[in-house]
This record gives C-alpha cells, sequence and structure tokens, in this order.
C-alpha cells in the first residue's frame, strides 16, 4: 500500500460518522408518501435518536450491572425503555422492539438453519407479544 493509497484510507475513515438520517426518509414514504424532511429537521431527529440511543443504553447497562452480568439482554433494555419512557409511548415501544425481534430472530432461523440465534426471546414471549400488539389499538 502506497503512502497516497494511505492518506485516502485515513480521510474516508475520517468522513464517515455514525446518522440514522438515511432512515427517516424511509420510515417518511412508509405513513405519508410525497412528504420530505428538510436538512434541519433530519439533524434534529438525528440527534434525539442518538440521545435516546445512549440513554436506554446506559440504563440497560446500569441495570445490567446491578444483576451482576456483564451482557445486556433483551430485558434490560425493556426495562430501560419503561423508566426512561412515560406511559403508554414506553408500552408502544417495548410491543414494537419485542415485535422487531421476533421478526429479527424468525429471519435468522429461516436464513440460517445451521445457526441459533442468541436472542433471549422465547417462544411464549413472543406469542404473548403478538397478542398485545393486537390488543394495542393504531
Amino acid at each position: 500500500m502506497t503512502e497516497e493509497e494511505r492518506r485516502r484510507a485515513a480521510r474516508l475513515i475520517k468522513r464517515r460518522k455514525d446518522s440514522f438520517t438515511i432512515y427517516f426518509p424511509r420510515v417518511l414514504r412508509n405513513i405519508h408518501m410525497g412528504f420530505t424532511l428538510s436538512q434541519e429537521s433530519l439533524n434534529i431527529l438525528d440527534s434525539f435518536v442518538k440521545d435516546m440511543f445512549e440513554r436506554i443504553a446506559t440504563e440497560a447497562s446500569n441495570l445490567a450491572r446491578y444483576t451482576r452480568r456483564s451482557i445486556i439482554n433483551s430485558r434490560d433494555i425493556q426495562s430501560a425503555v419503561y423508566l426512561l419512557l412515560p406511559g403508554e409511548l414506553s408500552k408502544r415501544a417495548t410491543t414494537e422492539g419485542t415485535l422487531a425481534l421476533f421478526r429479527y430472530i424468525s429471519k435468522q432461523r429461516t436464513t440460517s438453519t445451521s445457526l441459533k440465534p442468541k436472542g433471549s426471546l422465547s417462544a411464549t414471549t413472543s406469542k404473548r407479544a403478538v397478542a398485545s400488539t393486537r390488543a394495542c389499538p393504531q
């Protein structure tokens, strides 16, 4: 690798920033076709999502530490969401999160039967999650 290639690779690494901005238009397109978001609103939403991610991760880490575990599981995330978000918003968020985890695990099972997913979601939990979303009005 030449010196110029190393500099170019270093520039690309420095330029890359973690961002959720590419996902907001996709979600908005599913809800309201034809609507767009300004760059300022994308930056605000990105900042909000990063902040909530950090808060939930910190709280889940604290919960795992209280129970003397070094690994955060889905139950820690659910408890952190219940502690951080108010009322109906926390219920809705945990329901959607549980369904997303269930879809991810079932997709992993269909794509690769030899690999077992490491999620802590059992079949009974997923059935309860599906039942609770049917009861939850949208």
